[in-house]
């Protein structure tokens, strides 16, 4: 069985067609419409939820895959507050979340655009030790390092970047068990 890293890993390279209007491989532009994408969205957390759907399907974990159902949104920041919502109502559930980033599991982090609404998500990979940087696997972004998302690809993020109001800033992390 496959981890969550494992499960995004196999998106890399997928493309978007301009401005959001859909994807260049038809049976992922599928998929991503099956966990709620629509033309012109972004659709970094829409990615993540599917996923998180798979992963969980895949591990024989219908309750997890229910849940990501229920609580992921289209937005990044709406997402978080779901799942702390919920984790917070359910502190001994499957959800956990944390303003600190996990160890020895695979998660899904969240960030703001300074201080407003927007934000992007990223499937994190197991296996750093904070405070090092750590791996992700991210929908709606680049290899390039720049703002403009258009493909699924690998990136690197450091959790000790500081504050940056024109960026992207850590808001947590989630992860199910």
């Amino acid at each position: 069985m496959r981890t969550l890293s494992q499960v995004a890993g196999s998106y890399v390279g997928k493309t978007e067609t301009p401005n959001n209007s859909g994807f260049s491989d038809k049976a992922f532009e599928a998929k991503m419409k099956n966990v709620g994408w629509v033309k012109s969205q972004a659709w970094c957390a829409y990615f993540a939820e599917l996923c998180v759907v798979e992963w969980a399907k895949e591990i024989g974990r219908k309750d997890i895959a229910a849940l990501a159902t229920k609580l992921f949104s289209g937005g990044s920041t709406a997402t978080f507050k779901n799942m702390d919502i919920y984790a917070k109502a359910n502190p001994k559930g499957i959800l956990k979340v944390s303003t600190k980033q996990p160890v020895g599991v695979d998660f899904v982090v969240i960030f703001r655009y300074g201080t407003g609404w927007q934000g992007h998500t990223a499937i994190g990979v197991a296996g750093t030790t904070p405070p090092a940087s750590f791996k992700t696997i991210e929908g709606n972004t680049n290899d390039a390092g720049g703002r403009e998302g258009i493909e699924v690809a690998r990136k690197r993020r450091n959790p000790n970047a500081p504050f940056s109001s024109k960026g992207l800033n850590i808001v947590g992390y989630f992860w199910f068990v």
